[in-house]
């Protein structure tokens, strides 16, 4: 049979659209979910915890990470970190991507930025802060002997913690104060996860649940996800993209500072661990309540600024932060918590 030239077209046309749409939706399948064996939740923080445990040195990698925070931040003044690329408020809100490198020699994080890179460079004997877009490095020295020593007298380890380092301790911390409970797995920077959910058991907290998304093949987690109550989209996101398993070339640990960059460098003092950062300043915060109600109050020793404290008190869909004066001074209160429990537990600062 003969198709007349218009028929011909139509099937033309019918095609195209069958293969333009079959492509899209091609495109846009999602994989099946790992088909992995059951574990419950108990069982999941068993081995989350016990690798972190058992792990006599961090683990080598490398691979990249993204992060996205939605904490309901007001757009902060210029001076303040709003509308400046270095600015703290940058890593608080939006979108972020990164690169992380992780072996027993150091740790490297590059925050990759839209015009350059801000760089974290830690090693046995100094840390490197670096920013491209200012040319500006801060440079932290410090005696990696004494520092082990005292990570080891306070049963620590001596190696700063990587991203996957720090979910395993918040889940470690957390668990004690929440509903644990197992929900799909899912595919995480190409491998194949549990779903570790933490409910709060607390009523009083802002937080709905967390989710963490285990490796089924080492326990090592992949990714977190923090919601709000009654939230169906998490407010911060953080999770590799990829990730390979694998010795790291110990340069990569290495930095120097291009020609005619801005350098400062602090000595730590010996014994003192580089977290100290030199400041003998510091003072310790004081923290109230338990697990998801903590509340910390840190007392100021300078005024707030006052486009700063316009904003205050900040009430955002998973924390709060507020300004209260008492006969010891000015403390600064923030949790993840109402403002109205703020304002109660500032009854009980000296």
């Amino acid at each position: 049979m003969r198709l007349s030239p218009r028929a011909s077209a139509v099937v033309v046309v019918a095609v195209a659209l069958a293969v333009v749409v079959g492509g899209v939706v091609a495109g846009n399948a999602q994989p099946a979910p790992p088909a992995l064996a059951p574990l419950t939740a108990e069982q999941l923080l068993s081995k989350l915890i016990t690798a972190g445990e058992t792990t006599t040195s961090p683990q080598s990698f490398s691979g990249e990470a993204s992060s996205s925070v939605n904490l309901g931040l007001p757009q902060l003044p210029q001076g303040l970190g709003g509308g400046s690329s270095t600015g703290l408020a940058d890593l608080l809100m939006g979108d972020q991507n990164y690169k992380v490198w992780r072996s027993p020699d150091g740790l490297r994080i590059a925050n990759l930025l839209r015009a350059g890179e801000r760089d974290l460079v830690v090693n046995a004997t100094d840390a490197w802060l670096w920013d491209s877009q200012t040319q500006t490095a801060k440079h932290l020295t410090y005696d990696a002997a004494a520092w082990q020593e005292r990570a080891a007298a306070e049963q620590q380890t001596s190696t700063p913690p990587d991203p996957a380092t720090v979910a395993t301790d918040i889940v470690h911390r957390l668990a004690p104060y929440a509903e644990l409970s197992v929900t799909s797995n899912r595919w995480v920077a190409g491998e194949p996860t549990y779903t570790l959910v933490l409910t709060p058991a607390s009523t009083s907290t802002l937080v709905g649940r967390i989710e963490v998304a285990l490796d089924a093949n080492n326990w090592m987690p992949l990714q977190v996800q923090v919601f709000a109550k009654g939230a169906d989209t998490p407010a911060i996101s953080a999770g590799f993209t990829s990730i390979s398993l694998g010795p790291v070339d110990p340069s990569m640990f290495e930095f120097t500072p291009p020609a005619g960059a801005t350098v400062t460098t602090t000595a730590v003092p010996t014994g003192a661990h580089p977290a100290d950062s030199g400041d003998t300043t510091h003072r310790q915060p004081v923290t109230f309540g338990t697990g998801f109600d903590t509340v910390v109050a840190y007392r100021l020793t300078a005024p707030v600024p006052a486009n700063l404290a316009a904003f205050l008190p900040y009430a955002g869909p998973l924390a709060s932060a507020t300004v209260v004066d008492t006969g010891s001074g000015t403390w600064l209160l923030a949790g993840a918590v109402p403002v109205s429990v703020l304002n109660a537990t500032a009854a009980q600062l000296p």
